[in-house]
């Protein structure tokens, strides 16, 4: 088992140092070849335009993710903090635990990933696919997921705090117990989405589509919900809702509000 961790931390270091725009250029310029075309566009255009790893850190990426678990269920931890990983493919990887703290996923293929216990504090995942992904525990704090997929996902117990999830889509997925205090969440869908003792503190969810999602003992203190859509919903339930709030979002004869707050008159 020492010789797979050992294994493992080379094949983490590997894709830090490699995944690096500057470690690549500088290895592009001991090169006396003639530049390629794509080296030429890249010196023109900058290496942060190139939207996926290189081939050599896609196959290490892949060899991670398909590490084996412990018979106890843990994983080997791969260590990939600070990594640029853009249009990587992570689909249903073995990620438990992994720290993956600073790493720039954007544009990233992680469906069916299981990303349990994972840390991706400061994590950049704009536009990234979590489409049926295992996200339970994990630390998304101050990370950017705006326009990320996450339909049917496994969000119990995830940490979003501070996290930028404007336009994220997470309907039908299940972010029960989840805290996404003060994250900005303008825009995003969570139709059908279980939010049940999720914390919602602070959280600016202008324009939230809450269609049918589930709210019991979620906490809304303080939470912007100007435009809200709440059809359907049931927040007769719900934690610290004032009639300020329910007064700028909208909704229907469906909608349950928690006992001494009034059902606006043009919802009706």
């Amino acid at each position: 088992m020492r010789d797979q961790t050992t294994i493992v931390e080379v094949l983490s270091a590997f894709v830090r140092v490699h995944s690096d725009p500057a470690f690549r250029e500088t290895n592009n310029s001991d090169d006396t070849s003639e530049p390629s075309t794509d080296r030429q566009h890249d010196a023109t255009n900058n290496v942060s335009a190139v939207s996926h790893p290189p081939t050599d850190v896609q196959a290490v990426i892949t060899v991670i993710g398909r590490l084996p678990i412990r018979q106890n269920g843990s994983l080997i931890t791969a260590h990939l903090t600070g990594s640029r990983l853009r249009g990587v493919h992570f689909e249903r990887a073995n990620l438990i635990g992994a720290d993956l703290t600073s790493t720039d996923m954007m544009d990233a293929w992680l469906a069916e990933a299981n990303l349990t216990n994972a840390n991706l504090i400061d994590a950049n995942l704009t536009n990234a696919n979590l489409l049926k992904a295992n996200l339970m525990r994990a630390k998304f704090i101050g990370a950017n997921l705006s326009q990320a997929t996450m339909i049917e996902a496994t969000l119990v117990g995830v940490r979003m705090i501070q996290a930028d999830l404007h336009g994220a889509h997470l309907t039908l997925s299940d972010a029960s117990k989840a805290s996404f205090h003060g994250a900005n969440m303008q825009g995003s869908v969570l139709q059908f989405t279980n939010l049940t003792e999720a914390v919602l503190s602070s959280a600016d969810m202008r324009n939230v589509t809450f269609i049918d999602a589930k709210t019991a003992r979620a906490d809304f203190e303080r939470t912007d919900l100007a435009g809200a859509l709440l059809f359907g919903v049931d927040l007769s339930e719900a934690l610290n809702l004032t009639q300020e709030q329910i007064d700028a979002a909208h909704g229907d004869k469906d909608t349950l509000l928690p006992p001494g707050l009034q059902t606006p008159k043009r919802w009706l």
